[in-house]
């Protein structure tokens, strides 16, 4: 292995970490503010997986990492 090269479990820590960093709270603004200064939104998406241009599956590992997190994480965010 590489020196610095980043293994499965670490890589699949700072997924899940992610994840947690996904479901923090985002602080709401009076619509007196929001006027000026946009909000922040109150969900997250990620999109993975997909397919190839001739319909073949476009998973790699790092779509198998995020299944993963997700499992192991448990919360509800990011949809």
């Amino acid at each position: 292995m590489r020196r610095n090269q980043t293994t499965r479990e670490q890589a699949l820590e700072l997924l899940e970490c992610l994840w947690i960093k996904f479901n923090e709270y985002a602080i709401l603004l009076s619509y007196d503010i929001a006027t000026f200064q946009p909000g922040q939104g109150l969900s997250q998406c990620v999109t993975i997986g997909g397919q190839t241009r001739e319909g073949k599956d476009a998973c790699n590992e790092v779509t198998m990492l995020c299944l993963e997190a997700e499992e192991q994480v448990g919360l509800h965010q990011p949809e």
